[in-house]
């Protein structure tokens, strides 16, 4: 999984990679210079060596790094020693461009190197800190460029720093449009470049509040939140405030950046009258606690995100629900569903954003994925097969209006049944990203691009597990074991197909897009 981390010395030739593959206005400037290096030794080397306690970089999952952020918190003395200790090993290497030579690329380049001197920045006097900050493409659009600022600037804020800036490429057009979310101000600059400034609040670090995050997807999303400098406020019934005390959910919801919440009793049980109204009632009523507090407060959080699920969706084995053309559907789980995001869209809050999470199944080592791998292990890795069931009252509706009829739902899939499902790295970064897109609100599908099927599910499961053989599971047997799992087979039975259609026109890439490496990367993990 992609993470946050300081700066180690032995990443200073995959930093220098990243400076090079993102050099042209963003993209790749291999070979726009007749030594590619010369890139590096000006706009990152030089800061790593000054100030590696500055240096941050976002590392794939074998830890090289694909993103960084660099920079010093005084402008004017990083220029002295960049003029007198950093600079001249490289002027024999790289001699200063005769004043009736041609401008090109490199002879800018090598003239800015030999022009900075104490005082030569015009910012940095009202802005002291400058940084650089680069991603590779892969690592763009999830969220990483506000959390390496956002750990660039706590370090600021804890040294008193009074502001920092930065200069921008003026052809990067989405770079320029990134910085203007982030609140950053647009100062005088000079031709083909734009510089960015902002003032830094001493002391302060973004705060993001958590309300029922103790289950694996919370947990998952706070380690990510913390880890990029977030003071993270928690919310719920064995957390500092609790769900009894109005005033204190208030006191922590106020001045807030962020608020997230995850409460709600895990569906992964019977469908008992007791736990079908907790099911309910923890969901609905915890989202209107959390409202009300938003409404009420001075300075309210911006953005709000809120769990639902994509179970919202009907039954559908004919095309994919988006969320411009899904078709809601209708039963316990559904109304659930609806309630839950009736009650999170109530009301006018205009100075919080709200989106809703219609999140597909989560791979990784949590309940969902266990029950799967458990049913491969037992001999139950093969298809599951809808069949006529005795009626039961579990699946009726729920709340003020409840739809369906009551019974349990019965469709002819023969395991194909599709399965939408999205791995839990891809639920933090689709997060990351929620937060710093202010265009997107609204329900939003928190799901795998690449939906597989119910058959091709258990044999992934089967194969993975050492299962040599699996057998179909008619819903006569599925019932008297998932009894035993304390589950429903609605988990497995019911065809959902979401597609994530706004993350997708959003630019987000996915890490995990296909099942069968999702798969495998939930049972490394479970056996580590």
């Amino acid at each position: 999984m992609p993470h946050l981390r300081s700066y180690r010395p032995t990443d200073d030739e995959a930093l220098a990679e990243v400076c090079l593959r993102t050099a042209g206005a963003g993209a790749d400037a291999t070979g726009l210079l007749p030594d590619d290096e010369l890139w590096a030794e000006i706009f990152v080397l030089p800061y790593v060596a000054r100030h590696p306690d500055l240096a941050f970089v976002v590392a794939d999952d074998d830890d090289r790094a694909i993103g960084y952020i660099v920079g010093t918190d005084n402008t004017r003395g990083f220029e002295e020693w960049f003029a007198s200790e950093w600079w001249p090993r490289f002027e024999e290497r790289w001699p200063a461009p005769d004043a009736g030579v041609e401008s090109t690329r490199e002879t800018d380049i090598l003239r800015y190197a030999y022009s900075v001197r104490s005082g030569s920045d015009p910012h940095g006097g009202t802005y002291p800190a400058h940084l650089h900050i680069d991603l590779l493409p892969g690592a763009q659009g999830k969220g990483w460029g506000r959390f390496l600022i956002t750990a660039f600037t706590a370090v600021l804020r804890e040294r008193g720093v009074a502001g920092v800036h930065f200069a921008a490429n003026a052809e990067n057009l989405g770079a320029l449009a990134f910085y203007d979310r982030l609140g950053f101000e647009r100062l005088d600059s000079q031709e083909g470049e734009q510089v960015f400034g902002q003032t830094v609040t001493p002391g302060a670090r973004p705060v993001a509040v958590f309300a029922g995050a103790s289950g694996f997807i919370g947990t998952a999303l706070v380690g990510a939140f913390e880890s990029d400098g977030y003071e993270v406020r928690r919310i719920g019934r064995s957390e500092e405030t609790t769900w009894d005390d109005a005033e204190a959910i208030a006191r922590a919801i106020d001045g807030a950046d962020v608020l997230v919440n995850l409460a709600g009793k895990p569906v992964n049980a019977r469908y008992t009258d007791a736990v079908r109204d907790e099911i309910f009632r923890s969901r609905v009523d915890t989202t209107r606690a959390l409202r009300e507090a938003v409404a009420a407060a001075p300075n309210p959080p911006r953005v709000w995100l809120n769990a639902s699920t994509a179970t919202i969706y009907r039954h559908e084995e004919g095309r994919p629900n988006t969320e411009s053309s899904g078709v809601i559907g209708e039963g316990f789980s559904v109304d659930v569903a609806r309630s839950w995001e009736q009650e999170f869209f109530a009301g006018d809050l205009p100075h919080t954003r709200r989106v809703a999470l219609r999140m597909a199944i989560v791979v990784g080592d949590g309940p969902a994925t266990n029950i799967l791998f458990r049913l491969a292990r037992i001999g139950l890795g093969g298809p599951q097969i809808d069949s006529p069931w005795f009626r039961n009252r579990r699946y009726r509706g729920i709340g003020d209006d409840p739809s369906g009829d009551g019974r349990s739902s019965h469709h002819r899939t023969r395991g194909a049944q599709k399965f939408s499902w999205i791995h839990i790295d891809d639920v933090v970064a689709a997060t990351r990203l929620l937060i710093e897109r202010p265009d997107i609100s609204g329900p939003v599908n928190i799901a795998s691009p690449e939906p597989s099927d119910n058959r091709t599910l258990m044999r992934e499961l089967r194969e993975i597990v050492g299962m040599p053989f699996g057998l179909p599971a008619w819903r006569w047997m599925l019932e008297p074991a998932m009894w035993l799992l304390r589950t429903e087979p609605e988990l497995i039975l019911k065809s959902r197909w979401v597609v994530p259609e706004t993350l997708t026109d959003a630019g987000f890439e996915f890490t995990h897009p296909q099942l069968r490496a999702a798969l495998e990367d939930a049972a490394a993990r479970r056996r580590s």
